[in-house]
């Protein structure tokens, strides 16, 4: 049993969204934990998966969910010395979203989770839909993301 403060939630692993708010009781095991993910987050996801001790920004993938922030939603993402090398910046806007990214972002790719709404155009970057997720690749510091029509 859990509960999800009030919300939109998407589990990390499996991509299923849910509503907060209230209590849930399901069945996890050692091979599945209820790790949530709130939205307007912006999470980084490292590529190595042998070694805690490597250069986080070479091939970062930045997770977007359930973008809502006008206002915009940043992280920082540091060196193995602590330093912030890599910038990001997530911002909904009246048309779609845009992507900033500073620093250190020569292989750096965009995933946005489980989004519904139909792309018109993507400027700053090549991209592609997986299921419900669209993952970008820029080609610039500053990404716009254009959609046919509103759905959130």
């Amino acid at each position: 049993e859990y509960y999800l403060p009030k919300g939109r939630w998407t589990h990390l692993l499996s991509g299923e969204e849910k509503s907060g708010g209230r209590w849930y009781k399901e069945y996890y095991d050692f091979h599945s934990l209820p790790v949530f993910v709130a939205e307007n987050t912006v999470l980084p996801v490292g590529s190595s998966k042998n070694r805690p001790d490597y250069h986080f920004p070479d091939h970062v993938q930045i997770r977007i969910y359930a973008l809502t922030a006008e206002k915009g939603v940043e992280c920082e993402i540091p060196d193995e010395s602590g330093r912030t090398v890599l910038g990001i910046k997530a911002k909904r806007t009246e048309t779609g979203v845009e992507l900033y990214s500073a620093g250190e972002n020569g292989s750096l790719s965009y995933l946005l989770i489980n989004c519904g709404e139909e792309v018109a155009d993507i400027r700053g970057g090549e991209w592609s839909r997986e299921h419900r997720d669209i993952r970008i690749i820029p080609c610039t510091d500053k990404v716009e993301v254009l959609f046919k029509n509103e759905l959130l």
